[in-house]
């Protein structure tokens, strides 16, 4: 049996992968590489637009999408303003949602964001779905194009199980790599598990084939990764990808981007740590006063910044 212990600084992810969810790794992929996204899903849809000139306008999409499902989970979206070259005073507005599973109220709430975008500015808005995964009554082409005030708008439903692998392979940009190991997932049962790994080591030597920040390594290397370990699903694959990951000599790349990434994972949970004991010596402040009975509820509420109906909760736990 070979020793793989020399392995174990990449093994050791295998797990926190898991707890990756895609709307997050979308998010963090699409933050960091929107220009690259932006160009991928405009480049046979809207001719003359300087990708130099793009702004993140999210403000407008949340305020939409919160009039009505501030209750349930927040889906990753984005809205950027992308100006012409031949007029920069004119611009786009490019709305993409990400869904992992798709259904019908998803396509009809996205349908009904681009109405709101549609009413409240007089510019091309092009709405785009980027779908993982679609429940059955969800139809993958919804289109519809209207004219009002001269502005016109396009909804597409965007499902990357419809597309061939072909059309990833021969693009030559980073966006096509992160939709080729989400369609790898999709169509995993037609390869076998070598070919599965060949086709994702293909697609890390690609993503380094690029100059980016090391933010952009990650959001790239996470991606990959976690769609690596749904389509092998188990450890024991998982180590024969990062073996034949280490004998392309990317190892070192890899390491450094996911050293990064731990080092932000300690520090957001330093941050929740010292939040939740600052929280929790504030609960205990309020107990210290309320089991004195010297000081009125208000008072004690002005002290502490918690509501009456939290100290009255604590007054009754301590009866």
């Amino acid at each position: 049996m070979e020793d793989l212990s020399k392995y174990n600084p990449l093994l050791s992810i295998f797990n926190e992968l898991e707890l990756l969810d895609n709307d997050s790794l979308w998010k963090f992929f699409s933050e960091e590489n929107l220009k690259l996204l932006a160009k991928f899903i405009l480049k046979d849809r809207i001719p003359g637009l300087d990708y130099s000139r793009m702004e993140i306008v999210n403000k407008e999409i949340q305020n939409i999408t919160l009039m009505n499902f501030n209750s349930q989970k927040r889906y990753v979206d984005k809205l950027v303003k992308i100006y012409r070259k031949a007029d920069p005073t004119k611009f786009i507005l490019l709305h993409i949602e990400f869904q992992t599973e798709a259904n019908k109220a998803f396509a009809e709430r996205s349908g009904l964001y681009n109405i709101r975008l549609r009413v409240n500015n007089d510019c091309t808005i092009v709405t785009i779905a980027i779908v993982h995964r679609a429940a059955a009554n969800y139809k993958h082409m919804h289109q519809f194009d209207k004219r009002n005030n001269g502005t016109l708008v396009r909804y597409q439903g965007y499902i990357i199980d419809q597309m061939i692998e072909r059309e990833f392979e021969k693009d030559n940009c980073v966006v096509s790599q992160v939709f080729h190991a989400i369609w790898l997932y999709e169509h995993k049962m037609e390869f076998s598990i070598q070919e599965l790994i060949d086709k994702f080591l293909k697609i890390l030597k690609n993503v380094y084939a690029f100059e980016f920040k090391d933010d952009q390594h990650l959001s790239l290397l996470l991606f990959v990764l976690k769609n690596v370990q749904k389509c092998l699903s188990t450890f024991e694959n998982f180590q024969i990808f990062v073996k034949q990951l280490n004998e392309l000599n990317l190892n070192s790349k890899v390491m450094d981007a996911l050293e990064s990434w731990k080092h932000r994972l300690e520090a957001k949970g330093m941050a929740k740590g010292l939040a939740k004991g600052k929280a929790e010596s504030v609960l205990n402040v309020a107990k210290s006063l309320l089991k004195m009975g010297l000081f009125p509820l208000e008072n004690i509420a002005e002290a502490t910044n918690l509501s009456l109906g939290k100290l009255k909760e604590l007054q009754a736990s301590l009866q």
